[in-house]
């Protein structure tokens, strides 16, 4: 058995390897060498997973089809949320095949983000392909139709220089010139997003 994430599956393998000491401790007071329970343990380990192969229910031929998977990751779910099993794995579906690399084996769940909003209920869920920002508008247009948008990481000034430096003006002009270029680089720049219609 190997070691599930989630705290249940925790759970289980230590209840699991608990209950096969207390029996290995049976078997010992009987007189039965560890070795030999060991060897026991290996056998019926393999047993068991030769009858677990054998009594497969369902087998997924295709992990982009989200009937399928919904089919698939259901039973997880129940065993979480019981009576909204139905909802979940269908929404959880969704999700994964959105992010789905071309080879399903290399599926990463940190692609997916759960974001939690106030004032709404488990019913109000919903996938988004895309990005959420979980935060108002600081500007006045709060809604618009076939817009543009650009998301930038960083702020939109004008970059300052790094290092010190001293420059000598002699008069008024050289004054008022000296970042007239940086300004006139970055208005180029704010006139870029305007010209795309950001």
């Amino acid at each position: 058995m190997q070691e599930n994430e989630a705290g249940d599956g925790t759970n289980f393998v230590i209840t699991m390897a608990g209950e096969l000491l207390n029996q290995a401790e049976q078997l010992i007071n009987m007189g039965l060498h560890p070795s030999e329970i060991l060897n026991g343990y290996e056998k019926a380990g393999k047993y068991a997973l030769e009858i677990m192969e054998a009594t497969t229910c369902y087998t997924m031929e295709d992990p982009r089809n989200v009937e399928a998977l919904t089919t698939a990751i259901k039973p997880a779910i129940a065993s979480k949320r019981f009576g909204q099993e139905d909802f979940l794995s269908g929404l959880i579906a969704q999700a994964g095949v959105y992010c789905m690399p071309n080879n399903p084996t290399r599926f990463s769940v940190e692609n997916i983000r759960v974001q939690k909003i106030l004032g709404g209920g488990l019913s109000d869920s919903e996938v988004v392909h895309g990005m959420v920002v979980t935060r108002c508008s600081e500007t006045t247009h709060k809604h618009a139709e076939k817009c543009k948008i650009a998301v930038f990481n960083t702020n939109i000034e004008m970059n300052q220089g790094e290092l010190k430096g001293t420059v000598l003006l002699n008069n008024a002009e050289e004054l008022l010139n000296y970042t007239k270029s940086e300004e006139d680089q970055f208005e180029l720049f704010i006139k870029g997003l305007a010209d795309a219609g950001i």
